[in-house]
């Protein structure tokens, strides 16, 4: 009954934990250069 919301906010979920890979992928990097 609720899938529809559930599978948009998991989508979201996962959405989010890729920007925040991305991120930290960048900061590391970045710290690492110097």
């Amino acid at each position: 009954l609720s899938y529809p919301r559930t599978a948009f906010i998991r989508k979201g979920w996962v959405l989010r934990q890729l920007i925040k890979l991305v991120i930290f992928t960048g900061v590391m990097g970045f710290i690492i250069e110097q």
